[in-house]
């Protein structure tokens, strides 16, 4: 019974999920990046005229699990954090970070997502279809990238803090 409530092992069983659920969000992000959307693309289908509104079916599912991911791992880090009675100077660094995978994770549902789509949207049915590699379409998916990298390097470090303080 007292291992139980034994503190170290909630504190373990904590770090546990937010490691699960941060391997799950990373390796997630990185099948979508690196096999989904360029079988999509190579298929020919990004450049169909109902593209944009598939595609933001396809991000909004995708970005809103990752808002999940996130809180679940935001949830179990502060949850472990308490219950090991950790400083604050101990999980500050990774508190901050992981407000910046939640931000980012959030720009990618309510912005980024939503201005792709709404560039990509053809309102003129029977104008020729514009450029789908338009300026503002490359400066968005360069924005995306950016943040990508940033959420894959973050994510890393978290998960390499979790994994240090099992």
């Amino acid at each position: 019974m007292n291992a139980v409530f034994n503190r170290s092992a909630q504190v373990e069983r904590w770090l546990a999920i937010a490691t699960i659920a941060l391997v799950f969000w990373l390796s997630g992000s990185f099948i979508f990046d690196v096999i989904i959307l360029p079988s999509l693309a190579t298929a020919g289908m990004t450049v169909q005229p109902e593209f944009a509104n598939v595609g933001y079916v396809l991000f909004g599912a995708f970005n809103r699990l990752e808002l999940l991911c996130g809180s679940i791992v935001t949830v179990a880090i502060a949850a472990a954090s308490y219950q090991a009675h950790w400083r604050q100077q101990a999980w500050r660094p990774v508190a901050i970070a992981l407000a910046v995978l939640l931000a980012i994770a959030a720009t990618y549902t309510y912005w980024l997502a939503p201005q792709m789509s709404a560039l990509d949207a053809s309102v003129a049915w029977l104008a020729p279809p514009a450029d789908p590699m338009s300026g503002s379409m490359l400066q968005l998916q360069w924005l995306y990238w950016l943040l990508d990298g940033l959420k894959f390097g973050l994510g890393t470090w978290v998960l390499v803090w979790c994994w240090r303080r099992r």
